[in-house]
Formats: C-alpha cells, structure tokens, sequence
C-alpha cells in the first residue's frame, strides 16, 4: 500500500494519552521546575515529522472529583474516568499512543462501551501489569484480559516481559520495543584528591535500597550519594557514607553523574527492566554502572564498563562496585556512550520505533527487523 506521509496525503492523526498530571501544561511546568528536561513527555513530539499529534488534556477536578477519580483507578487497576475526560479526541484519532497499561487498558474499556466499532488502532505499551499478573484473581485475569485483546499492538520494553504476556494473553500481537531516552551530555570531572563517589538515582518501587544500604555499610572509603523521594527510600537506615537527596532536580543529578566514579542500580526481582532509564542516562554520562541483574535488564546495559550483580546480594553488589572502581572499567568509560546509540537506545530511535509500528498497523508498511531487536533503526520516511 502507498504511504501516508506522502506530501499529497495529510498526516495521520495520533492522540498521545498520558497519566493525568503528563498534559501539556503540567509537563511545561514540570520543565520550568528542572524536573523534566525533554521538551515532551518521553519524546513522543518527535513523531510529528510524520503525525498529526494531539495530546491528553488533564481535567481541573475538584476535590471530591479526584477523589473519586483515584479511588475508581484503585479499584479497576486503569484511569477509565481520565479516559472519559478525553474521549472526544481518542475516537477521532487514526492511532492512539499510550504509555503504560493505566492508561491503555482506559482506552480498552472506552472501545467495550461504544456501541459502534471504533476506527483507531492502539499501540498499547505495558510497564507493571505483567509483575502482578500472577497476584490477581482469575476474574480479574479475566477481565484483563477481554481488554487487553481489544488492542491492535500490546509492546513491551524486555525480553521477560513478552514471554509472560504471550503466555498469559495468548493469540495476540505483542512485539518487544526497546525502550530509549534523552541521553545526557556530562563533562565528568577527573579528581583524584578526595574518596570515590557512587551514585544511585530513582523512584521506582523496584528499587531495592535495603540491599544498597547494606552494601554501602561494607565500604567505608566510599561515599554514596542517593537522590530519591521514594518512601521505600526514606525509610531505609542508611550508614554515615550516604547522602540521601530527597528534592532533586535535573542540574542535580546531572551534577552528581559528573563527580561520580560509578552509578549503581539495585533492582529487586521484576520483569519490565526496571531502572533503564536511570541506567542509560549514567552510561550517556560516561559512568561505569554496576545494576541488578533482573527484568531484561541485560539487553540494556551490558558489556565492557556495566557489571551486573544477582538481586537482593548485598555483598556481591559491594564487590561489583568495588570492581567498577577498578582502572580497568574506569577505562571503559568512553565506549559506554556511544555503546548506547549502536544498540538504538536513544530516545529518537525509541520514537521512530514506535513510528513504524504505527506505520504499520496504518498503512501495513514493511517493518526493518530491527523495530523489535536492540540495533540501530533506520528512520521512517518524513511527511
């Protein structure tokens, strides 16, 4: 079939649904605060070299509205009323985008109670639910799983994941898409007057800090700096080497990437590459990483200058970082950035990723193998 992005054809037109508290005044606003540095959310406005895109809007509630807003995503596990607020425009477009399961299992259930067939494709991009797939209720699992077939394209960031979900949800389309992210550029600063600095970054609740901790308290000539504001984290009695940062912003952890001889991700045992983000943003930053090896994580981050230690082993984590301060992975400093662009682990490549499965689904444009496996993506043909 033709393309769509021909010069005589307008673009097609893709709604970007996010969490409430991700619209476009929330996220310029999160940007003026230095906690956000993309100019849009994960991206995505990238794609409009070949979509016409449109973004979820996040309705002013009043008290009692967000109260019964969060109390009915508590109970169905998905944000249906957000997706209410935004019906209009998910029906009127030709492809709608989401980024976790809250969000796309809302745009399920919007196509159950339409009487007519909706005439939009999903691409339904999950993150948690496969962890707790097996804590629910066969009704649930039932439930779930009637939504879930309802979408086009079900795409998940790791290796772990697809296996559970084709297994779970069976005679679907789920495809790997790994995931990509801004990478930052960082002048590390080479001092060799005071101790080594570690550095660990996040608010994931797979964090596991209670084994970090524990590591932290074996290496007394280290410092540790931890930005987090994770209750997980606040509650951990951390030794005297550790800096807990609980408000920071973008300069600050940049700042910490510059000093830091080694970043450290503990992970407990998850199946989404929990900590990715965090991971490929320190190897940007040319600092040798030490991660938990859980979740599909290995895709990510391996190879000379990333060590990856079993989950929850506080003294393997200590010896790995203690490793990861050795000369021979300091050396290895350099590659760890451009490691991440041969494997198409920018956030660009991320976009065009999602471009082509969009493409696809659209127009059945012939996929590159390299959409679904971790190499470098040729771009899609722009409008």
């Amino acid at each position: 079939m033709s393309s769509p992005t021909s010069a005589h054809e307008p673009k097609p037109r893709v709604f970007v649904f996010l969490r409430h508290g991700l619209g476009e005044t929330a996220w310029e606003s999160m940007r003026e605060a230095g906690v956000a540095w993309e100019e849009s959310p994960y991206g995505y406005g990238r794609a409009a070299k070949w979509f016409d895109l449109h973004w979820s809007r996040d309705r002013q509630d009043s008290r009692t509205g967000r109260f019964a807003r969060r109390a009915l995503r508590r109970v169905l596990g998905f944000d249906l009323m957000h997706a209410w607020h935004n019906r209009r425009a998910i029906y009127e477009a030709d492809a709608v985008w989401t980024h976790t399961e809250f969000e796309h299992l809302a745009v399920a259930a919007l196509k159950a109670l339409r009487l007519s067939r909706p005439s939009f494709v999903t691409l339904a991009q999950t993150v948690w639910l496969w962890d707790s797939w097996g804590s629910y209720s066969r009704l649930r699992r039932a439930l779930l799983a009637r939504l879930l077939r309802r979408h086009d394209k079900e795409l998940v960031l790791s290796r772990a994941n697809h296996m559970v979900s084709v297994a779970a949800v069976p005679n679907r389309v789920v495809s790997i898409v790994p995931f990509g992210t801004e990478l930052p550029t960082v002048k590390r600063i080479g001092r060799q007057d005071r101790r080594p600095v570690v550095v660990a970054v996040g608010n994931d609740k797979h964090r596991d800090w209670a084994t970090l901790a524990a590591a932290a308290r074996q290496m007394e000539d280290v410092d540790f700096i931890v930005h987090s504001s994770a209750a997980a984290a606040l509650n951990v009695r951390w030794p005297r080497n550790v800096d807990l940062r609980r408000h920071s912003v973008t300069t600050d952890v940049l700042a910490s990437y510059a000093e830091a001889n080694v970043a450290v991700v503990p992970l407990v045992e998850n199946l989404h590459a929990s900590g990715i983000t965090v991971a490929m943003e320190a190897m940007a930053s040319g600092v040798p990483l030490v991660a938990s090896d859980t979740g599909g994580i290995s895709d990510y981050v391996s190879g000379p200058g990333c060590l990856l230690t079993p989950p929850g082993d506080a003294h393997e984590l200590a010896r790995s970082i203690g490793d990861a301060l050795s000369t021979e992975v300091q050396d290895a400093s350099p590659e760890l950035r451009a490691r991440l662009f041969e494997r198409g682990l920018s956030q660009e490549q991320y976009v065009w990723r999602l471009v082509w499965c969009t493409l696809d689904l659209l127009h059945a444009a012939k996929l590159p193998p390299e959409v679904h496996d971790f190499r470098h993506v040729p771009p899609p043909r722009p409008s």
